[in-house]
């Protein structure tokens, strides 16, 4: 149901769903995980601190959780350390990478690194682009598709 929340906008409602995950198998990395990223998403990063910090340890290679963490300690002011979680999390493909190359040009625009934060906003567009590009492909391709089930079927599509 936690993600169903979330699909919706719901965070709050998200949180109360991933509690009572949590809470039916405890330890579960994955609750953790979907618990933690929920209360960041609803403006309760310091409760979800803890948690993430603990996804990452498991984990230890880079996932989400290290872009819900940087996000997290850029509330509680540590920017050095979400900076450390930012660039740790452009390894993890797709969308999570995108979001994490802008939240890193944001913290360093914040700390007044300059150049640091045009480069990171650099590769951010670099990456918004290269996806962009992909999705307009996959529109295409949907769209010759659809015309070609047309003509099989004598129907005509506008």
């Amino acid at each position: 149901m936690g993600w169903e929340y979330r699909k919706l906008g719901q965070a709050d409602q998200a949180v109360k769903a991933f509690t009572e995950q949590l809470r039916l198998t405890p330890g579960n990395p994955i609750a953790m995980y979907n618990l933690g990223s929920a209360e960041v998403d609803s403006g309760q990063e310091r409760t979800a601190l803890p948690l993430l910090q603990e996804v990452v340890k498991i984990y230890r290679n880079p996932t989400g959780a290290d872009y819900y963490l940087g996000r997290a300690l850029v509330t509680q002011g540590q920017n050095e350390e979400a900076v450390k979680e930012f660039q740790r999390a452009t390894a993890v493909t797709g969308e999570m990478q995108r979001r994490s190359w802008y939240e890193l040009s944001q913290v360093y625009r914040h700390m007044g690194k300059t150049a640091e934060a045009h480069a990171a906003v650099q590769k951010y567009q670099e990456l918004k682009e290269e996806a962009d590009r992909a999705n307009a492909r996959e529109v295409e391709d949907w769209r010759k598709l659809n015309a070609a089930n047309a003509a099989a079927s004598g129907t005509t599509q506008n």
